[in-house]
């Protein structure tokens, strides 16, 4: 099949409308459209007023598989499950559960692997097979579905691709030309396009990359007006964060709200091969966040790019010293080399490395500091020795203070609602609770609250669905209401 040459925004609009049909997703008078984008190609379009909180899109993924480069085999490949799993017993390679072993989906990828592949299944032959699982699929998808990925946006760079090289190469995998090109575009495709998902099955989790077609054509700011999670059937659920006002485009962000604008950019160049310039990025101190300086060593002033998007010197706000971006370079260096060897730290010592050294490197509010207050929020209350009945009351107080200090550097950055927000309500929630258990008799009416918006915010997001039920529990069952 040729590359999709009509990229009108009718025609394009005719395939998504199709294909969300064939979902059972298509929604009468759909809030939104498809239209040219001054970013180039196409964008989704508001068609009316927004409102924060309301559902603009839904969408099903054409493609879904285990993420390129999963270090994990030991997943059922069809439902993904971590338990009861076991070999295909028709040997081709692929681990799968009990209840999946017959399934239709697998038959067709165990027939497709045994026909194609010539050599002695190994454990590096099954890896090679999973990283390879998702482009694989599009071969079995219908002509219709396959038009729909043929349509989707592809930036080709040199290692776009190398999944199917390998299977080649290691597997010998007998394939004609014009399917190799097929593979080789929707490797494209993917890494242009693909969203990580979480799919829960009890207590694990794995993750997974989705092709959501209409998701894929909604183009990218660091400072979205819309967020998006997965519900329990792995559809994409699209909300307004902020409001949207007729004929305004609609925008996800395709890396991290909390990340500074040099991680950031990185990402998208390595990741998507663009270069962000929406006003977050173009703007040294991100909104006045500061989250991408380091402190000045002459007057503790805040040192910013003097062109964020550029390799260039960076220059002290106070004293208007000249730092090297070189030496901007070994500070950051250091600082993330520290936050690596944080994983299987205790509280005690990542707060001394944040009030002390990292404190003299950077300001409060600079990603490395934020990373390390997400990290200490969710360590304490659920780890051994750190569980919610340990923890004195200043404690409790600090945690309670870091998720504040957090939402104030989202308000700055114009997100509205986003799933960390939500996140972080929660466990303002949890710290309230928590003091007020404590107390006699007091239930304070902003506990109440930041547990309302955080299951306002997460309602949609299977892997909040514990989170949700407990929630909804307190509510009721401490006479709050819903």
């Amino acid at each position: 099949m040729s590359i999709g040459s009509d990229r009108s925004a009718s025609n394009v609009s005719r395939i998504m409308d199709s294909f969300l049909e064939r979902h059972h997703l298509l929604v009468e008078d759909a809030p939104w459209e498809l239209r040219p984008s001054p970013l180039g190609g196409l964008g989704v379009f508001a068609k009316r007023d927004l409102h924060p909180g309301e559902v603009i899109f839904r969408d099903y993924p054409v493609i879904m598989g285990p993420r390129c480069l999963a270090e994990s085999t030991d997943i059922c490949v069809s439902c993904y499950r971590k338990q009861d799993i076991i070999p295909c017993n028709k040997k081709c390679g692929l681990s799968l559960c009990t209840n999946c072993q017959t399934s239709p989906d697998h038959k067709r990828e165990c027939e497709f692997i045994r026909q194609r592949i010539n050599v002695e299944i190994t454990q590096e032959l099954t890896h090679y097979l999973i990283n390879s699982l998702a482009p694989l699929r599009s071969i079995f998808l219908s002509t219709q579905d396959k038009e729909v990925v043929l349509y989707l946006k592809a930036h080709k760079g040199h290692h776009h691709g190398f999944e199917v090289d390998l299977l080649m190469d290691k597997a010998n995998c007998k394939m004609a030309q014009e399917e190799k090109e097929f593979l080789k575009f929707v490797c494209a495709v993917l890494d242009t396009n693909a969203f990580e998902l979480v799919v829960r099955n009890g207590d694990d989790q794995t993750s997974l990359r989705g092709l959501y077609p209409l998701g894929s054509l909604a183009n990218h700011r660091c400072f979205p007006n819309a967020f998006h999670v997965f519900d329990d059937k792995q559809r994409m659920v699209t909300r307004a964060s902020v409001f949207i006002e007729k004929d305004e485009e609609i925008f996800h962000s395709y890396t991290k709200i909390l990340w500074g604008t040099s991680s950031r950019l990185l990402h998208l160049k390595e990741t998507k091969h663009f270069v962000c310039k929406c006003e977050r990025c173009v703007d040294p101190t991100e909104f006045g966040t500061y989250m991408n300086a380091i402190s000045c060593t002459r007057c503790k002033g805040n040192v910013l790019p003097i062109l964020p998007q550029k390799n260039c010197d960076w220059r002290c706000e106070g004293c208007m010293k000249v730092v090297s971006v070189k030496e901007v370079g070994k500070t950051l260096t250091l600082i993330g080399s520290v936050m690596r060897s944080f994983r299987n730290c205790n509280f005690n010592v990542m707060y001394s490395f944040l009030k002390g050294k990292l404190s003299q490197m950077v300001p409060d509010s600079n990603q490395a500091v934020l990373e390390l207050k997400c990290k200490i929020i969710w360590y304490l209350g659920y780890t051994p020795g750190f569980e919610w009945k340990d923890l004195p009351l200043e404690t409790l107080v600090l945690k309670k203070r870091f998720c504040s200090d957090i939402i104030e550097i989202l308000v700055k950055l114009k997100v509205g609602l986003c799933k960390i927000k939500g996140l972080l309500l929660y466990e303002i929630y949890l710290c309230t609770e928590e003091i007020n258990k404590r107390k006699v008799n007091t239930v304070e009416k902003d506990e109440v609250d930041y547990l309302k918006e955080a299951i306002d915010i997460l309602k949609f997001d299977a892997s909040a669905s514990k989170l949700i039920t407990a929630g909804r529990s307190d509510l009721n069952g401490n006479g709050y209401g819903s």
